[in-house]
């Protein structure tokens, strides 16, 4: 077996070397990396793994120009990158091994940094009088490691001298100075990036030119334009850029041994060491949202979601209507360049907005007096990019999730039509279908509250409103990679061209601004970044309960360690008083003992209708019935009882049951009927070591419980499941001993149906049993 880059990944690769000639014939190649090894043309495919389309990206190894001169090096000039063929070798392995490291991740960014990781390393290594990557020792690393903790790669490559030495050339050089004067807005000064970084020999990113060489050349230039706003070296000495330091020089070793490269792994812990060189470094954390303005946020947004959305929603789907109605009445296309008509139809449009509002105005409380601009704050584009930001704030808090796992701008993820999911019977039982940005990078199910359910009902009406004309006549898709295309957080212009448009994105930091103003909260309280929304959902479930669970919270996190969870919950920067943490615990056991109360109350309620089911002869299966008729069979020693209406024998049943501390909880599998009771817990089949195990339920250990109830509409569940599992059997991609597991267990679920049914319909005999002696106790009372 041929050596591969890191052995985790060695499954993963693709076996193409008849293609190439001997030397390439140990390099096994991902697919995505187009070209050919011998091309210095690197093409590569950087398209999402969830998307179908591919993204290429094109690295020219013949124009790239090395700063490999100075301190020990031989030479003493910049030379290009293509006169070193270890070097051009090493640059597609390690970008080939960088293919499968993040292959599930945001590949055109981990290309970028690992091509101008080894331009780096190999400027460090030759200016050290080092020219072959297998002449490094651990002992240059060690010593790479320290200084670059210390000064980054900026100060190990001596980025400000090179910066400075270009300026002095300038002066003395007309033609080098025109050279590096680019062709950007007119606005703003602007230099020609390809051309500085050419003459520089080093890799940046064009935001990272520095000021002072920046203000010098405006000066020489005589430019009185201002320069870019937010222009900037950062030194790169942080952990997470150690971390990404450390974890791509290790792509650049355990190559094939024809290859020039590093025999060793320089950094087999990349975080731990990261963090041992930077442990007394202040922890760049994400800002906690004080309490106050997490008051304020949250009344805001549910006023927008609870009070508000219902107007907001009659003005968009009456103004959608006009739209639509306006558009076949005078036939107007947007690509027929029509101008004036487009103006005389907004102009309509624009009216009908301003007396609609009006109307509105009187009956929900609306932040502006009048609505006017098809574009701007006070607009009904405007209404509704401060709804979707209440939404994602509500969603975001309530649940955790990323700024991209939810809104998903520019990426093929994101919240989409019917993500929600509702597997209660009578008691809602709803999850979300999320795709998990990091550790898992995939889609993944998850339990969530009403809230989240509430905001995404809200975005699908939106959407729907939101979406093309001929989009109401199509079939909604079945397949779920079309539905997760459907993603909700979009919108449009609401004017005759805004819907002959694409949709547009929502932008977080830039459609959230009004937002804040209205909350009274500075966008600097979260850095106008939207993780302290997920920070704060950490906190607030590890201050309101007595006993929150880390482990818990990792796993729903989706973090790969509990550290990882910790990090969020533990004091930092930003950090909630001790005052303000207890009125968050006060106001945490008032809602606890609130919903608690609520739960009991739906609980009963849902057993209640269950009892009623049972003694009026419906199909009920499991063995929790036969329970039941053991309670009936004492009770009815009282003629009293015999005597009762129906619902009067529901009622006591239900509340006998109650007080023997049973309470249904609704599963997949059916209803788990237990609660707090003892009189079967041993006898429970999840139980185990003195205590109940619930991760032993299923259908068929749930099935031969005496706590198992099972509502005949949970049929449904299982012929869905049985489905699914036949249809996956016929994929002949699928491994054959797989498939041939799922008949089995499709088989086996097919026989607990059949099981279930039968119990439900002796269950069923047996209460008929008990109305036909009520029946006949009646009558002899009658005669």
């Amino acid at each position: 077996m041929a050596r591969v880059p890191h052995k985790h990944i060695e499954n993963n690769f693709i076996d193409t070397s008849s293609q190439f000639d001997e030397k390439w014939q140990s390099v096994l190649k991902h697919e995505k990396y187009i070209s050919d090894w011998n091309d210095n043309l690197i093409i590569i495919d950087t398209s999402h793994h969830q998307e179908s389309q591919k993204k290429l990206k094109t690295i020219d190894l013949n124009n790239i120009s090395l700063a490999v001169h100075g301190k020990r090096s031989i030479h003493s000039s910049n030379m290009m990158m293509s006169e070193f063929s270890n070097l051009c070798d090493l640059t597609k392995l390690s970008i080939n091994a960088a293919l499968f490291r993040y292959e599930k991740g945001k590949l055109s960014d981990a290309i970028g940094r690992q091509f101008s990781l080894i331009q780096k390393v190999f400027i460090w290594m030759v200016r050290k009088g080092v020219y072959k990557f297998s002449d490094l020792t651990s002992d240059d690393f060690r010593e790479l490691g320290l200084e670059l903790s210390r000064v980054g790669w900026w100060g190990v490559l001596d980025y400000d001298e090179a910066f400075k030495m270009l300026l002095e050339k300038v002066k003395l050089n007309p033609d080098l100075l025109s050279s590096l004067l680019g062709l950007g807005k007119a606005k703003w000064s602007s230099i020609n990036y390809e051309f500085l970084k050419s003459e520089i020999g080093l890799p940046f990113p064009a935001t990272q030119i520095p000021m002072y060489f920046r203000d010098g050349l405006s000066e020489l230039l005589d430019d009185k334009r201002p320069n870019p706003k937010g222009s900037g070296f950062k030194v790169g000495n942080s952990k997470d850029s150690l971390i990404d330091s450390f974890s791509g020089i290790n792509l650049l070793a355990l190559h094939p041994k024809v290859f020039d490269n590093i025999s060793f792994l320089p950094f087999p812990f990349a975080s731990r060491a990261a963090k041992k060189l930077k442990h007394n470094s202040i922890s760049n954390r994400t800002k906690t949202i004080s309490l106050p303005d997490a008051i304020s946020l949250f009344k805001e947004a549910t006023k927008w979601v609870y009070i508000l959305s219902p107007g907001i929603l009659k003005l968009a789907k009456s103004t959608r209507d006009l739209i639509e109605q306006l558009s076949n009445e005078y036939g107007y296309d947007s690509t027929d360049n029509e101008w004036s008509k487009s103006q005389k139809l907004n102009t309509i449009v624009k009216k009908s907005i301003e007396e609609n509002y009006r109307d509105l105005k009187n009956h929900y409380d609306f932040p502006y007096e009048s609505l006017s601009a098809i574009q701007g704050q006070n607009s009904l584009k405007g209404l509704i990019h401060t709804l979707q930001t209440s939404l994602f704030i509500l969603i975001a808090v309530n649940h955790g999730r990323r700024l991209n796992e939810v809104v998903g701008k520019d990426l093929p993820y994101g919240l989409y039509k019917g993500c929600i999911s509702d597997y209660g019977f009578e008691i809602p039982n709803h999850t979300i279908e999320i795709y998990i940005e990091k550790t898992v990078q995939n889609f993944a199910d998850f339990f969530c509250n009403q809230v989240v359910v509430d905001c995404v009902n809200l975005l699908e009406k939106l959407y729907d409103l939101l979406s093309p004309f001929e989009a109401q006549n199509k079939i909604h898709p079945e397949n779920i990679i079309d539905k997760r295309k459907q993603k909700l957080f979009k919108l449009r212009s609401f004017s005759i061209a805004g819907f002959q448009s694409d949709l547009e994105n929502y932008d977080f930091s830039e459609n959230s601004k009004e937002f804040f103003r209205l909350a009274s909260v500075e966008q600097s309280a979260i850095n106008n970044r939207a993780h302290p929304f997920r920070r704060l959902f950490a906190l607030l479930y590890m201050n309101r309960f007595d006993h929150p669970e880390l482990l818990a919270l990792q796993n729903h996190l989706r973090h790969i360690s509990p550290e990882s969870t910790h990090i969020y919950v533990s004091p930092g920067n930003g950090e909630l008083s001790y005052q303000a943490s207890c009125e968050i615990e006060a106001l945490a056991n008032r809602e606890n003992t609130e919903l608690g109360l609520e739960v009991n109350k739906a609980s009963a309620e849902y057993l209640k209708n269950k009892v009623l089911d049972i003694l009026d002869g419906q199909l009920v299966g499991g063995y929790f019935p036969r329970l039941v008729s053991k309670l009936i069979t004492r009770l009815n020693l009282d003629a009293e009882f015999s005597e009762k209406t129906l619902e009067d024998k529901t009622q006591e049943v239900t509340e006998k049951i109650i007080g023997r501390g049973f309470m249904p909880l609704p599963m997949s599998s059916g209803v788990c009927m237990i609660g707090s009771s003892k009189h079967t817990l041993k006898i429970a089949s999840c139980y185990e070591n003195n205590k109940l195990n619930p991760s032993k339920a299923s259908p068929e250990t749930c099935s031969k419980c005496v706590n198992h109830l099972y509502p005949i509409n949970t049929s449904i569940l299982l012929d869905n499941e049985i489905e699914c599992l036949l249809s996956s059997s016929k994929d002949t991609r699928i491994p054959l001993y797989i498939r041939n597991e799922q008949v089995k267990e499709a088989n086996s679920l097919a026989k607990i149906k059949e099981l279930e049914m039968n119990i439900a319909k002796d269950n069923k005999t047996i209460f008929d049993n008990f109305a036909e002696s009520w029946r006949k106790n009646l009558e002899g009372c009658y005669e």
